[in-house]
């Protein structure tokens, strides 16, 4: 499933390439970068649901505000090169915490960052002189950062004692496919829909009071981005 919906963004977006032509193109400004904001929802391929990050803000920051929620969570820089060549920088928080029937080995919580840096491809679709639809496909390479909490133990009273914390610290590959409506070839809004796989390893010591032999880290991660971006 996963090589599949990498596999229908390359196709959509080489059937979007067929059908662009060059005069569409030629009276408008071309603009040489971009950033985007935006938020996520994210699927780890587990019995839990695409769920969107709530808390809202970048983890990474000195200074978090007091307005979270209203944040971005998502933020993205690139610049395009010739042939629509894009080399772009980007970064999000997500964090989510589980309602599980506490049986040992659940999932309860779940927070980290991620950096990544992509090459992409756009397409661009002139629907009249004010509107048109972009499309970008990007192989990426990123680096994740943070910690999930896995239920182990908890006493008569029913107080969780022992919750194994463990820790993400790990590059992965992926790729990601987006579409973005333009308007007057400067501000856009859309949404980009990725794929990584990261070469997590458990992190637990065999010694260690809170080991989980059946513990596997996340390693596969489906992520969603609504967002707006301006070119300039």
């Amino acid at each position: 499933m996963k090589l599949l919906l990498l596999f229908i963004t390359f196709f959509s977006t080489i059937r979007v390439q067929a059908s662009l032509t060059a005069d569409s193109l030629q009276d408008k400004k071309q603009y040489k970068n971009f950033i985007e904001v935006g938020y996520n929802a994210a699927w780890f391929f587990d019995v839990h649901r695409m769920a969107f990050f709530r808390q809202g803000g970048l983890s990474w920051l000195p200074i978090q505000p007091i307005t979270a929620p209203l944040v971005p969570s998502y933020i993205k820089y690139a610049r395009i090169f010739k042939h629509n060549i894009e080399l772009g920088l980007s970064s999000y928080t997500y964090g989510v915490s589980y309602r599980n029937k506490k049986t040992k080995g659940d999932l309860m919580y779940r927070w980290f960052d991620d950096v990544t840096l992509s090459l992409g491809r756009s397409f661009t679709v002139s629907l009249n002189k004010f509107v048109g639809l972009k499309y970008t496909i990007s192989p990426s390479v990123s680096y994740r950062w943070g910690t999930e909490w896995v239920y182990l133990a908890e006493n008569d009273y029913h107080d969780v004692i022992h919750i194994c914390s463990c820790d993400y610290s790990s590059f992965g590959l992926g790729g990601t496919g987006s579409m973005d409506i333009v308007l007057a070839n400067r501000l856009y809004f859309g949404g980009s829909l990725g794929y990584t796989y990261y070469f997590e390893k458990s992190k637990l010591k065999p010694t260690s009071t809170y080991y989980y032999k059946d513990y596997k880290p996340n390693r596969d991660v489906l992520v969603f981005h609504p967002r707006l971006g301006v070119l300039f």
